[in-house]
Formats: C-alpha cells, sequence, structure tokens
C-alpha cells in the first residue's frame, strides 16, 4: 500500500505551526497501525515535521504554480501525478486509528475512492458562499453553475483509473489556473477546492460512468457509526480549538515529534504548549 500526504508552504507561520501539528499526529496514527505515509512537501514544512520515515522534496524541484493561496489542493495534485495509481493521499488533518482501517485500504476495487459523501443542507454558507465567490469563473460547458446537491470529502483519495485521472486532473487546473492571486475577493468563507476538487470530481465520475466508491459513506448516521467503528476522523475546521490538545496527545506518543513543532514554533506560540 502506498500512502501519500502533500503540503505547499505558502502562508502564514500560525497556519505553518496548525498544518505541521495535525500532520504529525496523522503520521503517528497511521504508523501505529502499520502505514508508512510518504510526504511530499518543501523544505520549509519537511523540516518542522519529525516523524516521517520518508520525505520527497518534491516542491524544490517543479515549477510551483501562481494560485491564489484560497487554491489549496494543488500540491496533492502533483504528487499524486508522480506516483502509480493505486497511490492513496490522505490529507494531514485526516487520522487512521485502527487496523479496520489498513484492512480496507489494502484493495480498492473502484475507479476511485474518497472518504465519503457529503450532502447539501439548506442554508449551508459554506457551499453557498465559496460557490457566489467562483461564479464568475469559466466553468466547463456540461457542468451547470449551481450549487452543489452532493460532494465528494476527498479527505481519503484513490484514483485507479488512468483515463479518469488524466480528465480530472485537467479539469481541476482548468479551473485552479483560473485562480491567480487577488482574482478571489474573498467575502466570509471561500474555499474554492470544495468545487474544484470535490464537487467537480462527482460530476465527472456521473457524465462517464465511473465508479466512485464512498469509504465510510454517504450520510451522516453513516459516517458517523463507521467513524466510530474503523477509528477514523477529519478535523477539517476545528483545527484552532483542537491544537492545544492535540500538542498533549502528540507529546504522550513521540516525545521528539513534539520536541520538533517545539523547538521551531515554542516561542512564536507559546501559550499553545502551557501545560504540555
Amino acid at each position: 500500500m502506498n500512502v501519500i500526504q502533500s503540503f505547499y508552504t505558502n502562508t502564514n507561520d500560525f497556519a505553518i505551526f496548525c498544518q505541521a501539528t495535525y500532520f504529525t499526529l496523522s503520521c503517528l496514527y497511521a504508523k501505529q497501525i502499520g502505514i508508512d505515509i510518504t510526504l511530499f512537501t518543501d523544505r520549509t514544512f519537511g523540516e518542522v515535521v519529525y516523524p516521517y520515515n520518508k520525505i520527497d522534496y518534491i516542491f524544490e524541484n517543479v515549477d510551483v504554480p501562481n494560485i491564489d493561496p484560497l487554491v489549496w489542493a494543488w500540491p496533492k495534485f502533483i504528487a499524486l501525478d508522480h506516483c502509480n495509481r493505486d497511490t492513496i493521499h490522505i490529507d494531514g488533518d485526516v487520522f487512521l486509528q485502527k487496523h479496520l482501517c489498513k484492512q480496507i485500504l489494502t484493495n480498492i476495487n473502484c475507479d476511485v475512492l474518497v472518504q465519503s459523501q457529503e450532502q447539501f443542507q439548506e442554508h449551508n454558507n459554506a457551499w453557498i458562499s465559496t460557490f457566489e465567490q467562483i461564479k464568475h469563473l469559466n466553468f466547463p460547458e456540461w457542468i451547470e453553475k449551481e450549487i452543489p446537491k452532493t460532494m465528494p470529502n476527498n479527505g481519503i483519495l484513490c484514483v485507479k483509473n488512468e483515463k479518469l485521472w488524466d480528465d480530472y486532473k485537467k479539469l481541476y487546473w482548468s479551473m485552479a489556473e483560473q485562480c491567480i492571486p487577488g482574482f478571489i475577493i474573498a467575502n466570509g468563507f471561500c474555499v474554492p477546492d470544495i468545487i474544484f476538487e470535490q464537487s467537480f470530481l462527482e460530476k465527472l465520475c456521473e457524465k462517464d460512468n465511473y465508479n466512485i466508491q464512498y469509504l465510510f459513506g454517504t450520510d451522516e448516521k453513516e459516517i458517523s457509526i463507521n467513524s466510530k467503528l474503523f477509528g477514523y476522523s477529519h478535523i477539517c475546521g476545528c483545527k484552532k480549538l483542537l491544537l492545544k490538545y492535540t500538542l498533549k496527545v502528540i507529546k504522550s506518543l513521540d516525545f521528539k515529534s513534539w520536541e520538533c513543532l517545539f523547538s521551531n514554533f515554542g516561542l512564536m506560540f507559546s501559550e499553545y504548549f502551557e501545560d504540555n
């Protein structure tokens, strides 16, 4: 099983600290169940995360696209493009804590595997706000300009079908490359990749009849049950609230990983290390 993560440093010190903390714990949990993750990153980030056995400094050797920081999934596409099609990408805030996670990731028999399916809820301001701020972009003619009713959560992603991968990455870059810095004026929540990376993947699979597997389910109840059964979680928007607790967990699991974070961020963000 080939499992990877990706990160490119194009943000502020606090965001780097926050991401480094969650990537560290994600890696530690994966190691506990026998999953060895390769991190694709740059030296700035690679030097502040300790537990990875394999780090590929890919972004030191490729042309980094000139894309607005609001668009965050593009490193995933560059990393996956350098791997075999059975490679599984997991986000840095995805935790896999039980051996069942390894078992279900071992044999993937579908065109594309994603973490789960999300459903649009009335007054879902995140989806609405994002869509309103990107609807002026040039969409593919076969995709209606409308708020999605469903979309995958790509916290876990494996695109096994080569043709699908080629079409998917072209579709993604056709949108991401329109978002040069400053082209999107963020007014409230705006994460274009929930549309470019997630919604458009589902629409592409529907259009061309690809088999998309939702690993942990397609509704909130099913996902909640499976999260306990398989011991997985995806932190998403709660990172700042859980940061101090996450550092305590890291310290209990692997002191050297905690020490690396403390040596790089302890002075800048001392309040998060108090009582650790």
